[in-house]
């Protein structure tokens, strides 16, 4: 079974798009002379598209991304660090993309609901740690299907602390850092709309999220670091 094939929810569900992002750099990293011997990308296709649900590469570091009604996993293609903050392209096998920034969610290609654009500069987690103060921020994201292009969202993100924090299965709790976006939007139909993400972080590295693409696609997200290098 094809990754996030199952219902996330329980009308919105992830499909395959014909020659995507992804799938254009399968085509590149195909037809590259010599991209076997010296293109770091193609160690991770061939571990991508050899990747089951039963089994995968240690050597590689995976999302596991679950809903109430589905779960699957992304494969970690790219990780590069550009003005300080930490830019991630995760895939699955059908062609779906996240691109991540310090582990947000800032562009997502490929699935149902897709951000296209994002001009959002969301607040260091640092800054965040360290004043302990709320912090208000915007953004504008284009976003299909729809054609709803510089959506307004006003985000307000706040450290959580004692009885707010949640359980995570796996992990405990005492040693997690938590932090709380609060998201103003409007829907589809242009009504306004509220929901939150929320982060975790261990060691000062993102273990664990609860994040949204759109206000109805929504997932839980949990880093699996190399076994093995």
């Amino acid at each position: 079974m094809r990754l996030f094939e199952k219902h996330f929810q329980t009308h919105i569900h992830f499909r395959f798009k014909f020659f995507s992002c992804f799938q254009w750099q399968v085509f590149c990293l195909i037809f590259c002379a010599g991209c076997q011997s010296s293109n770091p990308g193609y160690a991770t296709l061939k571990a991508l598209l050899s990747s089951s649900e039963a089994q995968f590469d240690a050597s590689y570091e995976y999302l596991s991304i679950q809903s109430d009604n589905s779960n699957g996993r992304m494969i970690l293609g790219y990780r590069q660090v550009q003005q300080g903050k930490v830019i991630e392209y995760w895939y699955t096998g059908g062609g779906e993309m996240l691109e991540t920034v310090d582990g947000r969610i800032y562009k997502a290609l490929g699935t149902t609901s897709e951000i296209r654009r994002n001009t959002g500069q969301a607040p260091s987690w640092q800054t965040m740690s360290s004043s302990q103060m709320p912090v208000h921020w915007q953004r504008s994201l284009d976003i299909m299907p729809g054609y709803r292009f510089g959506l307004e969202e006003k985000i307000t993100t706040r450290v959580l602390t004692g009885i707010e924090t949640p359980a995570v299965s796996g992990i405990e709790k005492q040693d997690l850092v938590w932090f709380q976006d609060q998201i103003q939007s409007t829907d589809i139909q242009g009504r306004p709309s509220e929901y939150r993400q929320l982060f975790a972080f261990k060691n000062e590295r993102l273990i664990y999220s609860e994040q949204c693409i759109s206000e109805t696609l929504c997932m839980r997200i949990q880093w699996i670091p190399k076994a093995r290098q």
